[in-house]
């Protein structure tokens, strides 16, 4: 096994390769819907605000700001909730002969090849943490069931979506600017008339998220569409691969609002805390002869804002 010195330093040219895998895998959402936050413990408090910290408080006579002439202003001050992040290291090892090395070096960089391997375990597993976190109806405060699947002839989107954002709206005073969901649903709701017909006959027939973009942040003010389309494989070790999608593991659609500026002092649905940024690290490992390639992180995916979220249920069959 290695130890430290072996392992360590991070391996600056690997950990590039990492980043710009990752940054580069469309299929991946995760990373979008939570923001990172870089913190300097494994373990902390992060603070949440309650709604009269910024509304006011009907006890404030309806908050009637008014004051009389050498009377005190009304006075308030913030009411802080707090919640408790705890980080976990994940991490995986790729690992090549360095007979076999030799013989494929001529045709590709072998290296990079065990860091893209490595890189995909990584967020793959990511993924499917988020997609549970923004799945789980529990986790947020507003839950709704389409009015009728989105693939089928009744369904309407956008009017399960309006009712979503009215949740978020009239919980925290927010407009959502994002939407998330599996590929299954977003073929369900590109395909649906409610959403064609506010296309022209040439865009109906490719339509694409840059597509809708535009005309989603128009008329929501979402200006962020999310298709998850990672798969994993579910197989034991060592049996044949057997792939399913992570965001299709349910028929929930997520509407939300997420900061476009991560801070611990702002509000957002979710935030990553991350202690140790993805990557990378290779040692040789003489038992075997082999080269190792590990990609890790250390980092607690966590819903902050309840509120600023709302999930649509029975999108699609």
């Amino acid at each position: 096994m290695p130890s430290l010195s072996t392992a360590r330093p991070v391996n600056e040219l690997l950990t590039e390769l990492v980043r710009e895998y990752s940054n580069d895998a469309d299929a991946y959402i995760a990373s979008k819907l939570c923001p990172s936050i870089m913190v300097d413990q494994e373990t902390g408090t992060y603070y949440t605000f309650t709604l009269d910290s910024f509304f006011g408080d009907s006890s404030e006579a309806d908050n009637d700001l008014l004051r009389s002439p050498q009377s005190e202003y009304l006075r308030g001050g913030w009411d802080l909730g707090t919640g408790t992040y705890a980080c976990k290291e994940y991490g995986y090892e790729d690992s090549i002969d360095q007979r076999i090395a030799k013989g494929l070096d001529k045709y590709f960089d072998v290296e990079a090849r065990c860091v893209k391997s490595a890189t995909e375990k990584v967020l793959i597993a990511q993924e499917v943490r988020v997609a549970e976190l923004f799945q789980t109806d529990a986790n947020w405060t507003t839950n709704n069931a389409s009015t009728a699947r989105w693939d089928a002839a009744d369904g309407d989107p956008l009017s399960d979506i309006d009712t979503a954002m009215l949740g978020v709206l009239n919980q925290t005073g927010k407009r959502v600017n994002t939407i998330a969901m599996g590929f299954q649903s977003w073929q369900a709701m590109r395909k649906n008339s409610t959403v064609t017909g506010l296309l022209s006959a040439d865009e109906r027939s490719a339509l694409t998220v840059r597509d809708l973009a535009p005309i989603f942040a128009d008329m929501f003010g979402i200006n962020q569409i999310l298709v998850g389309s990672a798969v994993r494989n579910t197989a034991a070790l060592g049996a044949t691969a057997s792939l399913s999608s992570v965001w299709d593991a349910t028929d929930t659609v997520w509407v939300g609002y997420v900061n476009p500026d991560a801070s611990k002092v702002d509000p957002s649905a979710a935030y990553s805390f991350t202690f140790e940024d993805l990557a990378a690290f290779s040692y040789d490992e003489d038992a075997t002869r082999s080269s190792i390639v590990r990609v890790n992180h250390t980092v607690e995916e966590a819903v902050v804002g309840a509120g600023l979220g709302a999930t649509i249920t029975n999108t699609i069959t």
